[in-house]
């Protein structure tokens, strides 16, 4: 089967890699395959999800066997090529399959952060922890089938209803969280065609050219544009709730640190050169939206862009948007 969106996780590693050069990781008990091999004679890391079995689906098994691949990839840093084709966590695990994907999640980012080149190879479907996964990668390589998002479109029709979206309209979805669309937001996402052999030549001219993080890569510049973005679709920070947000976070918080709250999301900072770390999250007990995730990530890189490891109360520096009970919370 030489469809990259039909095959499962075996086919898809053995019709990418070097012929004979896959070496497993650990006996293979899930659905998950995870182990070494080589892509065009180079040595890579490599871990598929199987869509065949429980629409590859992750759990405590999964993850077990990803977290000992990702701690194996940092000790000997080679290229790590996620092959992920999943509708998630497994949500009949309960809080045991959450508490393991926020181990796997975990692991990766240190993974990513330790400077290892990763590339995403997205089957038909990469929708919840999956989608997250992938979005740590460098890079990612979609076909015209590929679907991907944090809720997949049934859900999304469930929770909203068909004025947000129809999941039976093919061409909606696809306009939404297909490939193409992906494709047309950044230069980390890449278009190929839904061929094994165009995946594989794909991963080998990435490989080969260094493994860059491509063209718009930049965090600023991506949290700009999503910003225009999101204005652009008329989204705005909720403030009705923004005292009722900023009680609720101050009951979490020591009574020593002064607070504040910005639409939906609260920050809380130390006394003056304490070196206590900062508090910083989204407590309204209501669905966390494209704003609220948007802010929130522009707290933090304020947060890191001037933190000083003797003085968490310093956020001197700030963009001109932002309102002047963010100035100097330590006076």
């Amino acid at each position: 089967m030489d469809r990259f969106s039909s095959a499962g996780a075996a086919a898809r590693v053995e019709g990418l890699l070097d012929a004979g050069s896959f070496e497993p990781l650990v006996a293979n008990r899930t659905s998950t395959i995870a182990g070494a091999a080589r892509l065009g004679g180079e040595p890579v890391w490599i871990a598929a999800t199987d869509p065949l079995r429980a629409r590859g689906a992750l759990g405590r098994a999964e993850a077990d066997a990803l977290c000992m691949l990702f701690q194996a990839v940092r000790r000997e840093p080679h290229p790590l090529l996620l092959l992920l084709d999943s509708a998630g966590a497994k949500v009949d695990e309960g809080l045991a399959g959450l508490g393991a994907f926020r181990r796997l999640f975990h692991e990766l980012l240190l993974t990513r952060t330790a400077g290892v080149p990763m590339l995403a190879l997205l089957g038909k479907s990469c929708f919840g922890g999956a989608s997250m996964l992938a979005c740590l990668c460098s890079a990612r390589v979609y076909s015209s089938e590929t679907l991907l998002a944090v809720s997949g479109p049934a859900v999304i029709e469930a929770l909203g209803g068909k004025a947000e979206l129809d999941a039976s309209d093919r061409n909606q979805v696809r306009m939404l969280m297909g490939g193409e669309a992906r494709t047309r937001l950044r230069g980390e996402e890449l278009l190929c065609a839904d061929r094994m052999g165009a995946f594989g030549a794909v991963a080998i001219d990435w490989l080969r050219s260094g493994h860059p993080i491509l063209l718009g890569s930049d965090t600023t510049e991506r949290h700009h544009r999503l910003r225009q973005r999101l204005e652009a679709a008329g989204s705005h920070a909720d403030v009705s709730s923004q005292d009722r947000t900023q009680q609720g976070f101050e009951q979490l918080i020591p009574a020593s640190y002064a607070s504040t709250s910005r639409g939906a999301v609260s920050m809380a900072l130390p006394p003056h050169g304490s070196g206590d770390p900062a508090y910083l999250g989204v407590v309204t007990g209501t669905v966390v939206g494209a704003q609220a995730c948007w802010t929130l990530a522009d707290e933090l890189l304020i947060l890191v862009s001037y933190q000083d490891d003797t003085n968490y109360g310093m956020l001197r520096v700030v963009s001109d948007d932002r309102r002047n009970a963010w100035q100097d919370l330590d006076r």
